[in-house]
């Protein structure tokens, strides 16, 4: 575990570094440069994928040969694109940073964040940005072991208060399958969500 951190790579390092600055969102009021009090107010929205569109979901990724973070990464990216009325964004993603056998014994948050550029132009079809995606993802993976600061420091973006350097919005996906309730004989658990009352990205 002990050394040198890993050299960023080259032909990501500069892919980022090309991508636009920030997702500039369609919305009615500008986005005020002063941060107040109040400008990190978050909150929550559910909305539950039926099993149909689930078992589609599914089943799509398993032809495509892609995982279902994959597919849902490369449908946020068109939502992303619909709202900012951009092509080309920069988003966050949290990684487990578990891919090397020491780890696997220690007890520990080895979490990192990998930055995604989703590139949608000349992109003809979902299927074609669906493969773009993985590519993406899967170049990324290579250099999760270069920890965000390090990118941060050796890109360095230009930086405004109260705005994630590189990036303004995080996908983190995780199956329902995995999140399983406590199981104790003769309690019934439910799931109960506590509101965020701050915003990480906006």
């Amino acid at each position: 575990m002990a050394g040198d951190l890993p050299r960023l790579d080259l032909p990501l390092d500069a892919a980022i570094a090309r991508a636009p600055e920030r997702i500039s969102y369609l919305t009615a009021a500008a986005r005020s440069e002063v941060v107040a009090e109040n400008d990190y107010a978050g909150g929550r929205v559910a909305l539950p994928l039926s099993e149909e569109l689930t078992a589609a979901l599914k089943a799509l990724s398993r032809r495509e040969r892609v995982t279902q973070f994959m597919t849902m990464l490369a449908s946020f990216q068109l939502l992303l694109s619909r709202y900012s009325g951009q092509v080309d964004v920069l988003l966050g993603t949290p990684i487990a940073g578990r891919n090397r056998v020491e780890t696997e014994p220690l007890i520990g948050f080895f979490i990192g964040t990998l930055v995604l550029r989703a590139n949608l132009a000349g992109v003809a079809s979902f299927r074609e940005l669906l493969h773009r995606t993985s590519k993406t993802a899967l170049d990324a993976y290579e250099n999760q072991d270069v920890p965000f600061e390090k990118l941060v420091e050796e890109l360095q973006p230009e930086r405004q208060i109260g705005r994630n350097p590189l990036f303004d919005v995080l996908i983190n996906y995780a199956p329902a399958a995995q999140l399983d309730l406590l199981q104790i004989d003769g309690i019934e658990a439910t799931q109960l969500f506590a509101g965020d009352a701050q915003s990480k990205f906006g």
